[in-house]
């Protein structure tokens, strides 16, 4: 009984750019002194175990669009709005997520 996932994550910067090098993407850094706006979109979609009770196996689904905003080298400020339903319910889900991050 393997737990099992996929997804698909897509993302334009609108000003700036997110450095590549030697198969690593690197923080994303703005053109400017007003820091960079990226738009991110994701699809994904998993089969698992995802309670420490015995709810047994569950298939999940998910799609979420959001935007980020990079104040600086530092600090993300994020939102994500996002659309989920299970195979246990024929309810869909919604939820808005806010992030604010600090990275070094």
């Amino acid at each position: 009984s393997t737990d099992q996932g996929d997804y698909i994550q897509a993302g334009y910067i609108l000003n700036g750019t997110r450095p590549y090098k030697d198969g690593i993407f690197k923080s994303v850094k703005s053109h400017g002194e007003q820091g960079a706006w990226e738009l991110v979109a994701r699809y994904e979609r998993g089969l698992g175990k995802f309670s420490d009770i015995n709810l047994g196996k569950k298939e999940g689904k998910q799609t979420s669009i959001g935007v980020n905003y990079y104040l600086n080298n530092h600090i993300r400020m994020g939102v994500s709005y996002m659309i989920g339903k299970s195979n246990l319910t024929s309810n869909e889900n919604e939820e808005l997520r806010t992030r604010l991050q600090f990275y070094f």
